[in-house]
């Protein structure tokens, strides 16, 4: 568990290194950023793909990001994320660490975060 989580910071501090040419990049659009709802978190797990998003979690089978903004996948299709927020196939419950007040997706025992058992005092 604990490689992954490095290798996914490690992904993440890529993407974001690379992430600043985009300003200077005759192909970013400032509109996708601005209208695009902001991802937290992102969790792999062997039911899919877990995307935070405010304070709720949704299950994708993946995602795609473009110029048209970033898309999940489900159920084999493409849509948008603010569609799959309003898919209730898609929208997970979530829970609070009492220890580290990280919120997380219903289904996990362990805080993503800190890794402290959901029903441990």
């Amino acid at each position: 568990m604990k490689t992954i989580k490095v290798l996914l910071l490690l992904l993440l501090t890529l993407c974001f290194s690379n992430a600043s040419h985009a300003f200077e990049d005759e192909n970013y659009y400032p509109e996708v950023k601005q209208e695009s709802p902001l991802i937290r978190h992102i969790i792999k797990s062997e039911e899919g793909v877990f995307l935070q998003i405010g304070d709720g979690w949704i299950l994708t089978e993946g995602l795609q990001a473009s110029a048209e903004g970033i898309f999940v996948i489900v159920n084999g299709e493409y849509m948008t994320v603010e569609a799959a927020l309003e898919n209730s196939e898609c929208v997970r419950k979530t829970w609070v660490c009492k220890k580290c007040g990280f919120i997380n997706y219903d289904g996990i025992a362990a805080c993503a975060l800190c890794g402290k058992p959901r029903y441990e005092k």
